[in-house]
Protein backbone atom coordinates (compact mmCIF):
# COMPACT_ATOMS: atom_id res chain seq x y z
CA UNK A 1 0.00 0.00 0.00
CA UNK A 2 2.65 2.44 0.99
CA UNK A 3 4.30 1.68 -2.46
CA UNK A 4 0.91 2.69 -4.52
CA UNK A 5 0.63 5.77 -2.22
CA UNK A 6 4.26 6.97 -3.48
CA UNK A 7 3.51 5.92 -7.33
CA UNK A 8 0.51 7.64 -7.17
CA UNK A 9 2.10 10.97 -5.45
CA UNK A 10 4.73 10.81 -8.09
CA UNK A 11 2.14 10.80 -10.79
CA UNK A 12 0.64 13.48 -9.19
CA UNK A 13 3.91 15.33 -9.05
CA UNK A 14 5.11 14.50 -12.28
CA UNK A 15 1.62 15.58 -13.98
CA UNK A 16 1.64 19.10 -12.05
CA UNK A 17 5.16 19.45 -13.17
CA UNK A 18 4.44 18.97 -16.32
CA UNK A 19 0.93 21.21 -16.64
CA UNK A 20 3.69 23.89 -15.26
CA UNK A 21 6.30 23.41 -18.00
CA UNK A 22 3.45 23.49 -20.75
CA UNK A 23 2.61 26.84 -19.50
CA UNK A 24 6.08 28.73 -19.10
CA UNK A 25 6.69 29.68 -22.63
CA UNK A 26 3.52 32.05 -21.73
CA UNK A 27 5.46 34.03 -19.07
CA UNK A 28 9.04 35.91 -19.15
CA UNK A 29 11.44 33.26 -19.44
CA UNK A 30 13.29 33.62 -15.66
CA UNK A 31 9.91 33.35 -14.06
CA UNK A 32 8.26 30.37 -12.35
CA UNK A 33 4.82 31.05 -12.52
CA UNK A 34 4.55 28.77 -9.22
CA UNK A 35 7.18 31.57 -7.41
CA UNK A 36 5.25 34.00 -9.33
CA UNK A 37 1.89 34.43 -7.42
CA UNK A 38 0.97 37.54 -8.71
CA UNK A 39 1.53 36.18 -12.49
CA UNK A 40 -1.11 35.98 -14.17
CA UNK A 41 -0.43 32.73 -16.24
CA UNK A 42 -1.56 31.95 -19.48
CA UNK A 43 -2.57 28.65 -21.03
CA UNK A 44 -2.44 28.44 -24.41
CA UNK A 45 -3.93 25.22 -25.60
CA UNK A 46 -6.06 22.64 -23.45
CA UNK A 47 -3.75 20.13 -24.77
CA UNK A 48 -2.30 19.49 -21.01
CA UNK A 49 -5.56 19.25 -19.88
CA UNK A 50 -6.97 16.54 -22.39
CA UNK A 51 -3.85 14.77 -22.00
CA UNK A 52 -4.36 14.63 -18.19
CA UNK A 53 -8.22 14.09 -18.56
CA UNK A 54 -7.54 10.69 -20.85
CA UNK A 55 -5.02 10.04 -18.16
CA UNK A 56 -7.39 9.75 -15.72
CA UNK A 57 -9.84 7.67 -17.65
CA UNK A 58 -6.78 5.09 -18.62
CA UNK A 59 -6.21 4.97 -14.64
CA UNK A 60 -9.99 4.44 -14.01
CA UNK A 61 -10.44 1.67 -16.61
CA UNK A 62 -7.03 0.11 -15.45
CA UNK A 63 -8.71 0.43 -11.87
CA UNK A 64 -11.50 -2.08 -12.72
CA UNK A 65 -14.07 0.79 -13.12
CA UNK A 66 -15.97 1.18 -16.03
CA UNK A 67 -16.08 4.97 -15.94
CA UNK A 68 -18.68 5.42 -19.08
CA UNK A 69 -21.87 6.84 -19.13
CA UNK A 70 -24.67 4.84 -19.88
CA UNK A 71 -25.12 6.69 -23.27
CA UNK A 72 -21.50 5.87 -24.05
CA UNK A 73 -21.52 2.54 -23.06
CA UNK A 74 -24.98 1.51 -25.47
CA UNK A 75 -23.06 3.35 -28.50
CA UNK A 76 -20.96 0.19 -28.08
CA UNK A 77 -17.70 2.64 -29.21
CA UNK A 78 -18.94 2.72 -32.72
CA UNK A 79 -16.63 5.19 -34.64
CA UNK A 80 -15.95 6.55 -38.11
CA UNK A 81 -16.68 5.00 -40.97
CA UNK A 82 -18.44 1.90 -38.62
CA UNK A 83 -15.32 1.06 -37.17
CA UNK A 84 -14.62 0.60 -33.09
CA UNK A 85 -13.19 3.39 -31.83
CA UNK A 86 -12.94 5.70 -28.46
CA UNK A 87 -13.61 9.50 -28.36
CA UNK A 88 -13.35 12.15 -26.35
CA UNK A 89 -13.39 15.97 -26.13
CA UNK A 90 -12.85 18.78 -23.87
CA UNK A 91 -13.33 22.71 -23.93
CA UNK A 92 -12.41 25.79 -22.24
CA UNK A 93 -11.37 29.24 -22.67
CA UNK A 94 -7.20 29.37 -24.08
CA UNK A 95 -5.72 32.77 -23.44
CA UNK A 96 -2.62 34.10 -25.72
CA UNK A 97 -0.17 36.78 -25.21
CA UNK A 98 0.38 38.13 -29.21
CA UNK A 99 0.09 41.14 -30.84
CA UNK A 100 -2.81 42.91 -31.67
CA UNK A 101 -4.36 42.66 -35.15
CA UNK A 102 -7.98 42.45 -36.58
CA UNK A 103 -8.17 38.77 -36.67
CA UNK A 104 -5.80 37.74 -33.98
CA UNK A 105 -7.71 36.83 -30.26
CA UNK A 106 -6.13 37.11 -27.56
CA UNK A 107 -9.01 34.71 -25.89
CA UNK A 108 -11.15 32.12 -27.16
CA UNK A 109 -12.93 28.59 -26.82
CA UNK A 110 -11.13 25.96 -27.75
CA UNK A 111 -12.31 22.54 -28.51
CA UNK A 112 -10.03 19.51 -28.49
CA UNK A 113 -11.03 16.10 -29.83
CA UNK A 114 -9.13 12.92 -29.33
CA UNK A 115 -10.04 9.62 -31.33
CA UNK A 116 -8.54 6.42 -31.53
CA UNK A 117 -8.72 4.41 -35.01
CA UNK A 118 -8.12 1.70 -36.92
CA UNK A 119 -5.27 2.58 -39.06
CA UNK A 120 -6.79 0.59 -42.65
CA UNK A 121 -9.76 3.18 -42.07
CA UNK A 122 -7.44 5.99 -43.42
CA UNK A 123 -9.14 8.64 -40.73
CA UNK A 124 -7.41 11.62 -41.96
CA UNK A 125 -8.80 11.04 -45.50
CA UNK A 126 -12.40 10.03 -44.33
CA UNK A 127 -12.21 12.89 -42.04
CA UNK A 128 -10.50 15.76 -45.19
CA UNK A 129 -13.94 14.31 -47.19
CA UNK A 130 -16.42 15.09 -44.44
CA UNK A 131 -14.75 18.52 -42.99
CA UNK A 132 -15.23 19.81 -46.77
CA UNK A 133 -18.79 18.68 -47.15
CA UNK A 134 -19.96 20.46 -43.80
CA UNK A 135 -17.81 23.93 -43.87
CA UNK A 136 -17.29 24.18 -48.35
CA UNK A 137 -20.84 26.60 -47.67
CA UNK A 138 -18.89 28.78 -45.79
CA UNK A 139 -15.48 28.85 -47.96
CA UNK A 140 -13.61 26.64 -45.35
CA UNK A 141 -10.26 25.32 -46.90
CA UNK A 142 -9.17 21.86 -46.39
CA UNK A 143 -5.31 21.04 -46.87
CA UNK A 144 -3.81 18.28 -46.39
CA UNK A 145 -0.02 18.66 -45.05
CA UNK A 146 1.85 15.73 -43.58
CA UNK A 147 -0.17 13.27 -41.23
CA UNK A 148 -2.54 16.43 -40.75
CA UNK A 149 -5.31 19.09 -41.43
CA UNK A 150 -5.09 22.83 -41.99
CA UNK A 151 -8.73 24.33 -41.86
CA UNK A 152 -8.65 28.00 -42.89
CA UNK A 153 -11.02 30.87 -44.15
CA UNK A 154 -9.84 33.93 -45.60
CA UNK A 155 -9.24 36.79 -43.96
CA UNK A 156 -9.83 34.89 -40.38
CA UNK A 157 -6.68 32.39 -41.29
CA UNK A 158 -6.58 28.85 -39.57
CA UNK A 159 -10.16 27.98 -37.87
CA UNK A 160 -8.97 24.48 -36.82
CA UNK A 161 -6.48 21.44 -37.27
CA UNK A 162 -6.33 17.73 -37.30
CA UNK A 163 -2.85 15.95 -36.46
CA UNK A 164 -2.56 12.28 -36.41
CA UNK A 165 -0.30 10.68 -34.58
CA UNK A 166 0.54 6.90 -33.88
CA UNK A 167 0.00 4.72 -30.52
CA UNK A 168 1.97 1.79 -29.15
CA UNK A 169 -0.67 -0.83 -30.93
CA UNK A 170 0.74 -0.27 -34.89
CA UNK A 171 -2.95 -1.23 -35.93
CA UNK A 172 -4.33 1.95 -34.44
CA UNK A 173 -3.67 6.11 -34.71
CA UNK A 174 -4.55 8.43 -32.63
CA UNK A 175 -6.73 11.51 -34.09
CA UNK A 176 -6.59 14.55 -32.61
CA UNK A 177 -9.06 17.62 -33.52
CA UNK A 178 -8.33 21.54 -32.70
CA UNK A 179 -11.14 23.93 -33.24
CA UNK A 180 -11.18 27.65 -32.39
CA UNK A 181 -15.53 28.17 -31.34
CA UNK A 182 -15.17 31.99 -31.69
CA UNK A 183 -13.84 32.43 -35.17
CA UNK A 184 -16.08 29.21 -36.58
CA UNK A 185 -18.81 31.08 -34.59
CA UNK A 186 -17.71 34.55 -36.56
CA UNK A 187 -17.85 32.20 -39.58
CA UNK A 188 -20.91 30.96 -39.29
CA UNK A 189 -22.82 33.98 -38.39
CA UNK A 190 -21.25 36.30 -40.41
CA UNK A 191 -20.00 38.71 -37.46
CA UNK A 192 -17.65 41.65 -38.36
CA UNK A 193 -15.76 41.52 -35.31
CA UNK A 194 -14.81 38.75 -32.74
CA UNK A 195 -15.02 41.26 -30.41
CA UNK A 196 -18.94 41.37 -30.14
CA UNK A 197 -18.58 37.71 -28.60
CA UNK A 198 -17.37 38.79 -25.48
CA UNK A 199 -19.16 41.67 -25.60
CA UNK A 200 -22.34 42.36 -22.79
CA UNK A 201 -24.23 44.13 -25.31
CA UNK A 202 -27.98 43.80 -25.02
CA UNK A 203 -28.72 43.76 -28.47
CA UNK A 204 -25.95 41.55 -29.49
CA UNK A 205 -27.17 38.67 -26.64
CA UNK A 206 -31.04 38.97 -27.86
CA UNK A 207 -30.10 38.22 -31.54
CA UNK A 208 -28.68 34.81 -30.44
CA UNK A 209 -31.23 33.96 -27.58
CA UNK A 210 -33.32 31.57 -28.98
CA UNK A 211 -29.90 29.70 -30.61
CA UNK A 212 -30.64 30.67 -34.25
CA UNK A 213 -29.33 27.87 -36.91
CA UNK A 214 -25.70 28.39 -38.48
CA UNK A 215 -25.98 30.30 -41.18
CA UNK A 216 -28.14 32.98 -40.16
CA UNK A 217 -26.63 36.64 -40.45
CA UNK A 218 -26.05 38.62 -37.63
CA UNK A 219 -27.94 41.88 -37.99
CA UNK A 220 -25.48 44.96 -37.59
CA UNK A 221 -26.95 47.58 -34.26
CA UNK A 222 -24.03 50.00 -35.64
CA UNK A 223 -24.16 50.55 -39.19
CA UNK A 224 -21.27 52.92 -39.71
CA UNK A 225 -18.72 52.53 -36.60
CA UNK A 226 -16.27 54.69 -38.05
CA UNK A 227 -12.26 54.05 -36.87
CA UNK A 228 -9.74 56.83 -35.75
CA UNK A 229 -6.09 56.46 -36.27
CA UNK A 230 -3.66 57.60 -34.25
CA UNK A 231 0.34 56.97 -33.96
CA UNK A 232 2.38 56.53 -31.00
CA UNK A 233 6.14 57.46 -30.80
CA UNK A 234 8.52 56.78 -27.60
CA UNK A 235 11.82 55.80 -26.67
CA UNK A 236 12.88 52.57 -25.17
CA UNK A 237 15.47 51.02 -23.26
CA UNK A 238 17.51 47.48 -23.18
CA UNK A 239 14.73 45.83 -20.87
CA UNK A 240 11.57 46.73 -23.90
CA UNK A 241 8.98 43.85 -24.42
CA UNK A 242 6.79 44.06 -27.13
CA UNK A 243 4.24 41.60 -25.20
CA UNK A 244 3.87 43.97 -22.16
CA UNK A 245 3.35 46.91 -24.70
CA UNK A 246 0.19 45.40 -26.13
CA UNK A 247 -1.07 44.25 -22.88
CA UNK A 248 -1.09 47.49 -21.81
CA UNK A 249 -2.70 48.91 -24.99
CA UNK A 250 -5.61 46.35 -24.47
CA UNK A 251 -6.44 47.90 -20.76
CA UNK A 252 -5.75 51.38 -21.53
CA UNK A 253 -8.45 51.14 -24.97
CA UNK A 254 -10.82 48.84 -22.66
CA UNK A 255 -10.60 46.82 -26.04
CA UNK A 256 -11.08 49.03 -28.53
CA UNK A 257 -8.15 49.20 -30.47
CA UNK A 258 -8.50 46.50 -33.41
CA UNK A 259 -5.41 46.73 -35.00
CA UNK A 260 -1.40 48.12 -34.30
CA UNK A 261 0.65 48.12 -36.70
CA UNK A 262 4.50 48.73 -36.51
CA UNK A 263 5.40 52.23 -38.88
CA UNK A 264 9.08 52.85 -38.14
CA UNK A 265 12.01 51.82 -35.78
CA UNK A 266 15.36 53.36 -34.91
CA UNK A 267 18.32 52.67 -32.69
CA UNK A 268 20.74 55.43 -31.25
CA UNK A 269 24.26 54.94 -31.96
CA UNK A 270 25.77 56.34 -29.12
CA UNK A 271 22.96 55.36 -26.11
CA UNK A 272 21.32 51.91 -25.81
CA UNK A 273 18.11 53.39 -26.78
CA UNK A 274 14.98 52.08 -29.75
CA UNK A 275 12.70 54.81 -30.91
CA UNK A 276 9.57 52.94 -32.21
CA UNK A 277 6.25 54.68 -33.91
CA UNK A 278 3.36 52.53 -33.72
CA UNK A 279 -0.10 53.10 -35.33
CA UNK A 280 -3.33 52.08 -33.54
CA UNK A 281 -6.85 51.80 -35.09
CA UNK A 282 -9.53 52.31 -32.55
CA UNK A 283 -13.01 51.08 -33.86
CA UNK A 284 -15.89 49.11 -31.88
CA UNK A 285 -19.14 47.54 -33.50
CA UNK A 286 -20.85 48.01 -30.01
CA UNK A 287 -21.32 51.44 -29.59
CA UNK A 288 -20.06 54.89 -31.69
CA UNK A 289 -16.66 55.72 -30.40
CA UNK A 290 -16.45 58.99 -30.97
CA UNK A 291 -12.78 60.62 -32.15
CA UNK A 292 -12.86 62.43 -28.29
CA UNK A 293 -13.45 59.04 -26.49
CA UNK A 294 -10.59 57.52 -29.09
CA UNK A 295 -8.42 60.00 -28.10
CA UNK A 296 -9.04 59.78 -24.66
CA UNK A 297 -8.12 56.55 -24.59
CA UNK A 298 -4.65 57.32 -26.64
CA UNK A 299 -3.45 60.07 -24.14
CA UNK A 300 -4.17 57.87 -21.12
CA UNK A 301 -2.06 55.24 -22.96
CA UNK A 302 0.59 57.52 -22.78
CA UNK A 303 0.66 57.97 -19.62
CA UNK A 304 0.03 54.01 -18.85
CA UNK A 305 3.29 53.12 -20.98
CA UNK A 306 5.38 56.17 -19.29
CA UNK A 307 4.58 55.00 -15.70
CA UNK A 308 4.43 51.13 -16.17
CA UNK A 309 7.16 50.70 -19.15
CA UNK A 310 9.37 53.21 -18.46
CA UNK A 311 9.52 54.49 -21.79
CA UNK A 312 9.93 58.32 -22.88
CA UNK A 313 7.04 59.58 -25.11
CA UNK A 314 8.10 61.67 -28.03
Amino acid sequence: PNIQKASCASKAACNKENRMKSLWPACSSDVHPEVESSLYVLRPSLLPQLNEFLAGKEAQLQGGRDVRSEGEKNKNDEGCNGAISSFFGISGVVFRNIAISLWALPAFHQLLLRGVFPSDTEPIKLLRSRLEKLLSPYRVSVATEERSLQLTVEPLGLVGEVFQSSVADSCHVTITVSLNLDLLAVLLFSLPDWRLLWSHEPRFIRQFSHGPPPGTPFCPFSLHPEPFSFDISFWTGPSWEEKKFYAAIREASLGTVEQVQLMDTFSHPDLSQTSYCYRLTYHSHTHALSHTQALTFHKHLELLLSSRLQVTIR
